[in-house]
């Protein structure tokens, strides 16, 4: 019996041993397989889409509004938009403000009849509750229609 038990602490040695040396790297690998990085722009892509309204604040913009919902911080890299407008006027902008009126501006260009469209990339970050706002400026707001795109993605927030 003693024999018997000798060889079994013998064949249990090496496991212990080894367990000792690679238990924790592999504990550390199980773990990241379970994490997920919610934080990679990759994994958590979004696109708005906004169509464009006459503004009752100021009689030269046509703007366009989206809320960030709670529990989540986007993170703008591109936005713009494309607009027609009534034969004489010109588009001069689409601005994209940030909670604190500061604005992104992607001047406009001239594509064929009287359609316009601007885009620029950026790097802004909307908070949970903030409101993306497009706004489109032309000369003469004779604005007949505009749909404003932002897309970037969007980060979980604990």
């Amino acid at each position: 019996m003693k024999k018997k038990l000798l060889s079994l602490a013998g064949a249990l040695a090496p496991l212990v041993l080894l367990g000792h040396f690679y238990a924790k790297p592999l504990l550390a690998q199980v773990r990241a397989a379970l994490v997920q990085n919610v934080d990679e722009p990759g994994r958590n892509p979004i696109t708005l889409f906004g169509i464009g309204g006459a503004s009752n604040l100021d009689i030269n913009k046509y703007e366009a509004n989206f809320t960030v919902p709670a529990g989540q911080r986007y993170v703008i890299q591109a936005f713009g938009g494309q607009c027609t407008v009534a034969s004489g006027d010109a588009m001069t902008a689409i601005h994209l403000q940030l909670p604190d009126s500061a604005l992104a501006v992607a001047p406009a260009v001239f594509l064929v009849g009287d359609q316009w469209s601007a885009s620029a990339t950026t790097h802004l970050y909307f908070d949970p509750g903030a409101t993306v706002k497009w706004q489109a400026l032309s000369n003469n707001l004779d604005f007949q229609s505009c749909t404003f795109f932002a897309s970037g993605y969007s980060i979980t927030l604990p």
